[in-house]
Protein backbone atom coordinates (compact mmCIF):
# COMPACT_ATOMS: atom_id res chain seq x y z
CA UNK A 1 0.00 0.00 0.00
CA UNK A 2 1.25 3.61 -0.71
CA UNK A 3 1.30 5.27 1.86
CA UNK A 4 2.61 8.93 1.05
CA UNK A 5 -0.72 11.03 1.21
CA UNK A 6 -0.83 9.50 4.53
CA UNK A 7 2.43 10.78 6.03
CA UNK A 8 1.30 13.97 4.24
CA UNK A 9 -1.40 14.61 6.18
CA UNK A 10 -0.26 12.93 9.21
CA UNK A 11 2.91 15.62 9.20
CA UNK A 12 -0.36 18.25 8.94
CA UNK A 13 -2.17 16.91 12.19
CA UNK A 14 1.37 16.63 13.84
CA UNK A 15 0.60 20.20 15.65
CA UNK A 16 -2.75 19.38 17.20
CA UNK A 17 -1.01 16.47 19.54
CA UNK A 18 -2.41 13.87 18.46
CA UNK A 19 -1.89 10.51 20.42
CA UNK A 20 -2.11 8.24 17.92
CA UNK A 21 -4.33 7.40 15.07
CA UNK A 22 -6.28 4.16 15.49
CA UNK A 23 -5.46 1.45 12.19
CA UNK A 24 -5.22 3.52 8.91
CA UNK A 25 -5.72 0.98 6.72
CA UNK A 26 -3.83 -1.89 4.63
CA UNK A 27 -2.81 -5.23 6.79
CA UNK A 28 -0.76 -5.78 9.87
CA UNK A 29 2.25 -5.52 7.64
CA UNK A 30 1.98 -2.68 5.77
CA UNK A 31 1.08 -0.83 8.71
CA UNK A 32 4.43 -1.49 9.92
CA UNK A 33 5.83 0.52 7.25
CA UNK A 34 3.03 3.42 7.62
CA UNK A 35 4.59 3.55 11.48
CA UNK A 36 8.04 3.49 10.21
CA UNK A 37 7.26 7.18 8.41
CA UNK A 38 4.59 8.72 10.64
CA UNK A 39 5.38 11.07 12.65
CA UNK A 40 1.83 10.38 14.80
CA UNK A 41 2.12 6.95 16.88
CA UNK A 42 -0.09 4.33 14.89
CA UNK A 43 -2.70 1.93 16.95
CA UNK A 44 -3.57 -1.19 15.90
CA UNK A 45 -6.46 -3.54 17.35
CA UNK A 46 -8.55 -5.47 14.17
CA UNK A 47 -5.15 -6.52 12.59
CA UNK A 48 -4.25 -8.29 15.33
CA UNK A 49 -5.56 -11.78 15.87
CA UNK A 50 -3.37 -13.90 18.24
CA UNK A 51 -1.00 -12.93 21.38
CA UNK A 52 1.70 -14.34 18.50
CA UNK A 53 0.95 -11.08 16.14
CA UNK A 54 0.76 -9.13 19.49
CA UNK A 55 4.56 -9.97 19.84
CA UNK A 56 5.56 -9.75 16.33
CA UNK A 57 4.01 -6.52 16.68
CA UNK A 58 5.83 -5.40 19.77
CA UNK A 59 9.86 -7.10 18.27
CA UNK A 60 9.12 -6.14 14.73
CA UNK A 61 7.59 -2.89 14.17
CA UNK A 62 7.80 0.90 15.65
CA UNK A 63 3.74 0.40 16.02
CA UNK A 64 3.92 1.41 19.95
CA UNK A 65 0.26 1.02 20.54
CA UNK A 66 -2.13 -2.01 20.52
CA UNK A 67 -5.60 -1.44 21.40
CA UNK A 68 -7.48 -4.15 23.02
CA UNK A 69 -10.91 -4.43 23.54
CA UNK A 70 -12.04 -7.47 25.69
CA UNK A 71 -15.34 -9.39 25.11
CA UNK A 72 -16.90 -12.85 26.26
CA UNK A 73 -18.40 -13.93 22.58
CA UNK A 74 -14.74 -13.98 20.29
CA UNK A 75 -11.41 -12.22 20.18
CA UNK A 76 -7.83 -12.67 20.85
CA UNK A 77 -7.50 -14.76 24.30
CA UNK A 78 -9.58 -18.18 24.29
CA UNK A 79 -11.79 -18.46 27.58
Amino acid sequence: MEWGKYITLFKKMEPFNIEYIEEPGGDLFSLFDLAKDSPISIGIDESLRSPDNAFTVIKESKIDIIILKPDFSAGFFEL
